[in-house]
């Protein structure tokens, strides 16, 4: 007597590469999703195509989350780099005050918010510096476009595969029916000489 065992993919693909803080549930849950809307079946290249669409989303997300991350922690170096031409002539120092922009106390930053919107250095001011700073977020976008790129290939596979599928099937059915018998019961044509 023979059992079925269940092929565990975990154990040829290896385990997810995960970062600190990403959940196993979550990518679990896309993982099953894709393979769902794949329609995967249980073998090697199947499951292998459902791991690349899933790390290919999963990683897409990621490298434009880490993207995002970049930009906010240069808020502060940002914000610095706006103030120093103006704190020249100020007893504070632009580090100091960009600190307490966002860090300080309610009253330092209030303080601190109102001279920066003096100098006329707004939130969409930072933000743009901020951007400007962080000159490798285009290497998160290059990256997270590669994802993309890749994700987009293996979709188009996966639909030229169902389509090949589906012209099989179309063909097979074809073979199966019977042969049409002509019903044309028309008279033979008399040879006039």
């Amino acid at each position: 007597m023979t059992t079925e065992r269940k092929t565990d993919f975990s154990l040829i693909f290896g385990e997810p590469a995960l970062l600190k803080g990403e959940s196993r549930e979550k990518y679990d849950l896309l993982r099953a999703h894709v393979a769902a809307q794949l329609n995967a079946n249980d073998d090697v290249f199947s499951q292998l195509r459902v791991q690349e669409v899933t790390d290919g989303i999963w990683e897409g997300h990621r490298f434009k989350r880490l993207g995002f991350q970049m930009i906010e922690s240069a808020f502060v170096t940002a914000l610095q780099y706006l103030l120093q031409p103006a704190c020249a002539g100020i007893a504070r120092s632009a580090e100091l005050m960009a600190h307490d922009y966002y860090f300080g106390k309610p009253e330092k930053q209030t303080l601190a918010k109102e001279i920066a919107a003096e100098l006329g250095i707004t939130a969409e001011r930072i933000l743009g510096q901020a951007i400007a700073m962080s000159g490798e977020f285009r290497m998160f976008d290059r990256l997270a476009d590669n994802r993309a790129t890749t994700y987009k290939g293996l979709l188009k596979d996966h639909e030229r595969q169902l389509r090949k599928t589906e012209k099989r099937k179309a063909a097979a059915d074809r073979q199966r029916e019977p042969a049409r018998v002509n019903d044309n019961s028309a008279a033979a044509k008399k040879d006039v000489a």
